[in-house]
């Protein structure tokens, strides 16, 4: 048995996303905006794509796992974009 690769890569990329936007939150007082605020929204969105793409070649090859990384990377990256837009609406 072997972990995909993929769902390791998307619970890595939610856990960085979540990551500088708390680290964004504490630094710029809100500033949801500006290059790292997109790099993170990149990084959760790949998290998701990753993740729905592991689950897929999990569920058609027995060889491989890591079914658990690839839900929670679609998680953190549903989580991030929920934190983002309910930080928009209360910060404008």
């Amino acid at each position: 048995m072997v972990k995909s690769k993929l769902a390791i890569a998307s619970f890595v990329l939610g856990v960085l996303a979540c990551a500088i936007a708390l680290l964004l939150n504490f630094i710029s007082r809100g500033n949801i905006f500006g290059v790292m605020a997109l790099i993170s929204m990149l990084f959760s969105v790949l998290a998701f794509i990753f993740g729905i793409i592991a689950i897929i070649l999990i569920s058609q090859n027995s060889n491989l796992k890591g079914n658990g990384f690839a839900i929670m990377g679609i998680i953190l990256g549903v989580v991030y974009w929920l934190l983002y837009v309910y930080a928009s609406i209360i910060l404008l």
